[in-house]
């Protein structure tokens, strides 16, 4: 998909992560699975709206979201603005990135 497809959906992503289904049920899974990240640098690729940065930011890393949507990146920096944990984040394409 491209930016702008992106932008475009991401209201709707947001409220279908938010809502009734709530958060992707593998998050906890993913975090058995990393282990400790206290202290660690983590870079969470097309993070959306910043679930994954910012749980990992609550277990002590210091996380950097990278997704396309600017949209997206705003909503992540809202829910972070609601809970500051430092998690930060870029806009740009993953595939592409350097």
């Amino acid at each position: 998909m491209t930016t702008a497809a992106w932008d475009e959906i991401a209201d709707w992503y947001d409220s279908m992560r938010s809502g009734e289904w709530g958060p992707i049920q593998n998050e906890q899974s993913l975090l058995d699975l990393i282990g400790n990240v206290s202290g660690e640098s983590v870079c969470d690729l097309a993070c959306g709206q910043g679930v994954m940065a910012r749980l990992l930011t609550e277990r002590g890393a210091k996380a950097t979201g990278v997704d396309i949507s600017e949209k997206l990146l705003e909503i992540a920096r809202l829910y972070g603005s609601e809970s500051p944990l430092g998690a930060t984040y870029i806009q740009d394409n993953a595939p592409q990135s350097e």
